[in-house]
C-alpha cells in the first residue's frame, strides 16, 4: 500500500513538472536600425514577425522596447548603440537593420553575441570575409546580394557615355561604409569616370538642387530618408534636368522613372526569411559565423524606356534584346480603338467603297429613268407669236398682231414589252451594284479587323519575349 501511495506521489510531480520542462525559453533579440524609416516597402516589423513565425512553438522572441535603439542617422550614434546592445546582460542577439547599421556591425571587430546584418552592400568590394558562403568570424552573419559595383558600372556605360558621376548617398551609408567609397572610387577613376558623392543630411531634402552643371549622369542608393513623394519629385526632377539614372539596388524605381538598373526589385518578405532562418538556426544552437551570407537574386538590366525617350538616349540593340523594358513602346495619342470602331472607321474612311457608294447612287438614277416611261405623260407647250403690224396679213384681216397657245397633253403607256424588260434589267443591275457594294464593304471590314487582331497578338506575343 505504501509503495502505490509513493508511486502515486512521484507521478502527482513529474506531471507537475512537465509544465516547467516544456515552458518556452526567452530568448532577448535587441534591434539598431539606421534611424526613423520611411522606407514604403520594409519596416523592423517584418522582420521581427519573420522570426515569431519560425520560432513561436519552441522559444518565446522577445524584442523590448527599450532594447531597439535609433542610430539617429549617424554612424558614430549606431556604433555607440551597437556596442551598448553587447555589453547588455539581457540581451542574446543583436539584429543590425539599414545598410550602415549592417556595415558597422560587419567592421566592428570582435563581437561578444550573434549579431546578424541583412543588409550589406557589394561585400566583395567592400572585402568582408567570406569563407565557403559564411562569414567566419565569431558570431557574425550577414546577408549580401549579388551586387557589384564594378558591373553596374559598365552595364551604366553601355547605354550612357558619362565622365563625372553623381552617387545620392545617405551620409550615413557614406561614413559607415569608408572601404565600399575607396575602392568604388578606385574602380571608377581607372574607368575614366569622376565619382561625386552627394551625402543626404536630412529628412526629403532636396538633393537635385545640389548637383553641379558638369554632372552628366546620376547613380542612386538606398535613400530611405525619402517618402513616397519626395521620391517622385527627385526622378522628375532628374529627368526634367535630362541627365541619365541609374538605380544601384532596387529595379523598382525604374519603374517608377529612373533610367535603368541592374539589380531586381528587392523581395523585401524574402530578405527577412531568409535572415530569420539564419537567426532561427543560432537559437537551436548553431554558430553564427557558420550561416549562409549570400542572398541570391536573378540580376537583369531593366531600362526605363519612355524616360529613355524623355532624355533622347536610345540604347543599342544588343542592349535592348538583353534587357527587360518598361513602356518599350510611346504612350498611343488619341482615343483607344476597339474592333467595332476599327471596322466603322475602314468603312467610313475608304476611298474605293465611297466610289462604289456614288455609282451606286447613279445606278439608281437610271432605273428611275427606266421606271418613269411606264408612268402617266403629262406634256404641257406654250407658243407666242408677235406678227409686224404693217404685214399684209395683219393688215388684211387673215392673222391676229399678236397670238399664243396653250397645249396640255396627258398620255399613258398600256403595255410595252420592251420599256417593261428594260426596267427589269436595270433593277437586276442595280441589284449587282448593291452586292459588289456589300461585298467590298465587307472585305474592306475583313481586312481592318485581321489587321487589328494581328497587331494585337504581335504586341501580346512581344511582351511575352520580353
Amino acid at each position: 500500500m505504501k509503495h502505490y501511495k509513493r508511486l502515486g506521489i512521484t507521478t502527482l510531480l513529474f506531471l507537475l513538472l512537465i509544465p516547467l520542462a516544456q515552458a518556452a525559453k526567452v530568448v532577448t533579440i535587441g534591434i539598431i536600425t539606421d534611424g526613423p524609416i520611411e522606407h514604403n516597402s520594409w519596416s523592423p516589423a517584418l522582420f521581427k514577425n519573420e522570426l515569431r513565425l519560425l520560432t513561436e512553438a519552441d522559444f518565446d522572441v522577445r524584442f523590448p522596447a527599450e532594447k531597439q535603439l535609433d542610430g539617429g542617422w549617424s554612424a558614430d550614434h549606431i556604433g555607440v548603440a551597437l556596442k551598448q546592445l553587447q555589453h547588455d546582460p539581457e540581451v542574446d542577439m543583436v539584429l543590425a537593420l539599414g545598410y550602415a547599421a549592417s556595415a558597422v556591425a560587419t567592421r566592428s571587430g570582435s563581437l561578444r553575441k550573434p549579431t546578424f546584418a541583412p543588409f550589406v552592400m557589394d561585400a566583395n568590394l567592400q572585402g568582408l570575409p567570406k569563407k565557403n558562403d559564411t562569414s567566419g568570424v565569431r558570431h557574425l552573419n550577414y546577408l549580401s546580394g549579388e551586387s557589384n559595383f564594378i558591373r553596374d558600372l559598365q552595364a551604366f556605360k553601355s547605354v550612357v557615355d558619362c565622365k563625372v558621376v553623381a552617387v545620392l548617398i545617405d551620409e550615413a551609408h557614406y561614413a559607415a561604409q569608408p572601404q565600399l567609397i575607396r575602392r568604388a572610387r578606385e574602380v571608377t577613376n581607372a574607368a575614366g569616370v569622376e565619382l561625386r558623392f552627394i551625402q543626404q543630411r536630412s529628412r526629403n531634402e532636396d538633393l537635385v538642387a545640389r548637383l553641379s552643371a558638369d554632372v552628366e549622369a546620376v547613380v542612386v542608393t538606398d535613400l530611405t530618408r525619402l517618402d513616397a513623394a519626395a521620391m517622385r519629385h527627385l526622378i522628375t526632377s532628374l529627368i526634367e534636368k535630362k541627365l541619365p539614372s541609374y538605380s544601384l539596388l532596387d529595379s523598382s524605381l525604374v519603374e517608377q522613372g529612373l533610367l535603368m538598373a541592374e539589380a531586381p526589385a528587392t523581395d523585401w518578405r524574402r530578405l527577412a526569411r531568409r535572415n530569420a532562418l539564419n537567426m532561427h538556426a543560432v537559437i537551436h544552437g548553431e554558430l553564427a559565423e557558420n550561416q549562409p551570407v549570400s542572398f541570391k537574386n536573378k540580376r537583369r538590366l531593366t531600362i526605363n524606356m519612355a524616360t529613355a525617350r524623355a532624355l533622347g538616349i536610345f540604347p543599342r540593340f544588343d542592349v535592348l534584346h538583353q534587357a527587360l523594358l518598361f513602356h518599350a513602346e510611346p504612350e498611343p495619342q488619341g482615343p483607344s480603338l476597339s474592333l467595332s470602331v476599327v471596322a466603322l472607321e475602314a468603312v467610313t474612311a475608304n476611298l474605293q467603297l465611297q466610289a462604289a457608294a456614288l455609282g451606286l447612287e447613279a445606278g439608281q438614277t437610271v432605273v428611275d429613268e427606266a421606271r418613269a416611261r411606264l408612268l402617266p405623260q403629262l406634256n404641257g407647250s406654250f407658243d407666242y407669236v408677235r406678227l409686224n403690224d404693217d404685214g399684209s396679213a395683219v393688215t388684211s384681216g387673215a392673222a391676229a398682231e399678236q397670238s399664243s397657245r396653250v397645249a396640255i397633253t396627258l398620255s399613258q403607256r398600256l403595255y410595252s414589252d420592251q420599256t417593261r424588260a428594260n426596267l427589269s434589267i436595270q433593277r437586276y443591275l442595280q441589284a449587282h451594284r448593291f452586292a459588289l457594294k456589300r461585298q467590298l464593304e465587307l472585305d474592306i471590314i475583313l481586312q481592318a479587323t485581321t489587321a487589328y487582331l494581328g497587331m494585337l497578338k504581335a504586341q501580346t506575343l512581344l511582351r511575352i519575349r520580353r
